[in-house]
């Protein structure tokens, strides 16, 4: 774990462009690095289904649901691997 850190773990979530799905995540970890302000926020994870476009498409957010809602961050860069294997970096989280 990283200093000031800690991670989210999930089943599911998903990368939207405005409305629209870009992909669904199965299995994810979301980590900060850091306190406030200054903190990096990251995502890992792999992507069960995907619309090549959407994809494509700025600004994305990364939405993770939780039992009392959602949590929602920009996705400030995102690098494909392979085996639908993903990393993104992600903003602070949206309010």
């Amino acid at each position: 774990m990283l200093d000031d850190g800690f991670a989210v773990r999930g089943v599911t979530a998903e990368i939207r462009w405005a409305y629209f799905v870009a992909a669904k995540i199965g299995g994810y970890t979301v980590t900060r690095a850091g306190k406030g302000i200054g903190a990096r926020w990251s995502v890992t994870g792999t992507i069960t289904e995907s619309n090549a476009y959407n994809l494509a498409q700025r600004p994305l957010v990364f939405i993770a649901p939780h039992k009392a809602g959602a949590w929602h961050w920009p996705i400030e860069s995102f690098t494909p691997g392979d085996g639908g294997r993903f990393v993104a970096r992600l903003g602070s989280p949206i309010d």
